[in-house]
């Protein structure tokens, strides 16, 4: 029988584990060295005076097993907010123990406690498997929108930096 998932909202005292489990999360995709942020970069902008993102972690056995790092956003078609899941990650050992499944529950509750009536996220075009999941969870592939990035030179020409 597998060990209870907990689910906990994060505290700035978790910011290594969530760098941690993000440089995982790169590492799993293809992309090891990925992550350009740090421990410091987390604090600052996940618990400092403004809140950039929150994010939940869960364990097992009091073994830390999964990320979902999500930010609030607001959709003018809907009339209503929402959440981004930026970063949803369960370390390989904990797969298929319905981790993940536990995690976008938690952050659906509370975004329905916040007024909120939906969930996006985006999955690498290579993980199938992450793809396969969504769907089977209830997501839709969004096929009327085009995820862009601005981001390097280009974001800081239109900066004006």
């Amino acid at each position: 029988m597998e060990s209870a998932i907990d689910i906990r909202t994060a505290r700035r005292k978790d910011a290594a584990t969530i760098q941690l489990l993000l440089e995982e999360l790169a590492a799993s995709t293809g992309k090891p060295g990925g992550i350009q942020s740090g421990v410091a970069e987390i604090e600052y902008f996940g618990f400092g005076k403004t809140r950039f993102f929150e994010a939940l972690i869960a364990s097992q056995a009091k073994v830390d097993v999964g990320l979902l790092l999500y930010f609030p956003e607001y959709s003018s078609w809907r009339g209503r907010p929402g959440i981004y899941v930026q970063d949803l990650y369960v370390v390989e050992s904990a797969r298929c123990g319905g981790v993940a499944r536990s995690l976008l529950g938690e952050a659906a509750r509370r975004t329905e406690a916040m007024g909120g009536c939906y969930i996006r996220l985006a999955a690498d075009t290579d993980n199938l498997s992450a793809q396969e999941f969504y769907l089977m969870a209830g997501f839709r592939a969004a096929e009327d929108e085009r995820l862009f990035v601005l981001e390097g030179e280009d974001f800081a020409g239109f900066a004006g930096s």
